[in-house]
């Protein structure tokens, strides 16, 4: 991901978390070595939900997704 994109997407955040938000731990899994975080993030604004996800191995982010 580019230094702009990831811009981006924190803006686009920041702006809907200015309303409020709450975060919920939705628990972990195991894909292919790695385990898996999964949190739901509902914003106050009323707009749609993201869920976020980060895979960790050895104490190494592998991944960081909000879908």
């Amino acid at each position: 991901m580019t230094e702009e994109k990831l811009d981006r997407v924190n803006r686009q955040i920041a702006s809907r978390a200015s309303s409020g938000y709450d975060v919920q731990y939705l628990g972990d899994l195991l894909q292919r070595g790695y385990t898996v975080y999964l949190w739901k993030l509902h914003f106050k604004d009323d707009g749609d939900d993201l869920l976020a996800t980060m895979a960790v191995k050895d104490g190494e982010v592998g991944g960081f997704y909000l879908n």
